[in-house]
């Protein structure tokens, strides 16, 4: 192969590779105006004793100066200094951002061209499990928007495209924004954009002439499990028959301060002693219906007056009330709170669960203090009838 223009083969800087059995591709690592620009020929000598054909054929290369400027604008993030194409230097320390799950992340990144010709840009937004200030190492397309400006989401978040969870925008002349709400563990990493300089060469093909990313943001997502903490108040209570049962469930942490796109259902076990589990008494669930146990609505027995309502303080209190507590009412209760995400399109999908330690509920026997007075008055016979004897 011969290269006709100023630049030769130099080591390391430009490198020849056969594709196929009649193809060899030119590669040049870093390619500038000064040294690259020129004719090329593609040459290979005959050793027939005429010409069969065409032994050679040339190209013209021209270099477009590399005017394209990429910069993180949200979260705040000082610019880095760019080289050549996808090539990042040393930059500040990433900002990092901590959401909880089921909020929502948005981050905007800035381009720009400057070049005179008619050229397409491409944004895309990624994320990786790496520091790397590149955030090459295993990085996964979010979303992006393409040179024919189609918007495509990648891998495992085109279905939170199709349910409206992720979307990417253009926020007037320069800027891009992806939003991905209801945010989930999966979700946290490196967050980085790329985008892309496209021209269209006369014989319709696009060939990308320049690609600069920059990193965004650290993001960690605090699950609700990590968040949700249920507690029961007393620990232990003792209740004659016939008399109201009242049993306080506390969810602290996550409903303290509500979570967006998050509903909770609440529901009261009842169990034997020494039981894990127990069967259900009342839930509360995530519409705010309360729904009975077979135990207490049934044809036998008809429907017990049990109410599971939610207290206005402290917040994420939940108090279960039985009118009238019977011998089968006593054990252990426990209180479980399970926390779902609602999709604006998908099934409510189940994050967290939280059960607290249980509840001991004893009942005071309903014939002591007949067996009391019994006894009193036994006591008062047996006086009246030795004094008759004296």
């Amino acid at each position: 192969m011969r290269v006709l223009g100023p630049r030769g083969v130099q080591a390391g800087g430009v490198s020849i590779r056969r594709v196929l059995r009649g193809a060899v591709e030119l590669h040049i690592k870093e390619i500038t105006i000064a040294e690259d620009a020129g004719v090329y020929e593609c040459y290979t000598p005959s050793t027939d004793s005429k010409y069969l054909g065409s032994y050679g054929s040339k190209v013209e290369l021209r270099v477009l100066p590399n005017k394209l400027s990429v910069s993180a604008a949200s979260p705040p993030i000082a610019k880095p200094v760019l080289r050549s194409r996808g090539a990042v230097a040393a930059s500040p320390p990433l900002p990092r951002v901590t959401l909880s799950e089921s909020q929502e992340l948005r981050l905007t990144c800035t381009a720009l061209t400057e070049t005179q010709e008619h050229t397409h840009l491409s944004v895309s937004f990624g994320v990786s499990g790496t520091e790397d200030p590149g955030g090459r190492a295993a990085a996964q397309e979010v979303i992006g928007l393409r040179r024919d400006f189609a918007v495509e989401a990648g891998g495992r978040f085109a279905e939170r495209h199709r349910d409206h969870e992720l979307s990417l925008a253009k926020l007037g002349h320069r800027q891009y924004q992806m939003a991905l709400g209801w945010l989930r563990p999966e979700d946290a990493g490196l967050y980085h954009c790329t985008v892309g300089e496209w021209i269209q060469d006369p014989d319709g093909s696009w060939q990308q002439i320049a690609e600069k990313r920059v990193p965004l943001a650290q993001v960690a997502v605090r699950t609700i499990t990590s968040q949700l903490l249920v507690s029961v108040s007393p620990s232990h209570t003792r209740v004659s028959s016939g008399e109201p049962l009242e049993l306080l469930c506390n969810a602290s942490g996550i409903l303290a301060s509500p979570l967006p796109h998050v509903a909770y259902a609440v529901s009261w076990e009842l169990g034997k002693e020494g039981a894990t589990e127990g069967r259900l008494v009342a839930q509360l669930d995530t519409e705010g219906a309360v729904v009975l146990g077979d135990s207490y609505a049934n044809r036998e027995v008809g429907q017990r007056h049990v109410s599971l309502q939610k207290l206005g303080s402290p917040p994420g209190s939940y108090r279960l009330r039985i009118e009238s507590a019977q011998p089968g009412d006593v054990g252990t209760y426990w209180c479980v709170v399970q926390a779902y995400v609602l999709s604006p399109r998908a099934e409510p999908r189940q994050v967290a669960t939280g059960r607290s330690e249980g509840l001991a509920v004893d009942m005071t026997p309903e014939d002591s203090g007949h067996i009391l007075v019994a006894v009193e008055r036994r006591i008062e016979v047996l006086i009246l009838v030795k004094e008759a004897s004296d």
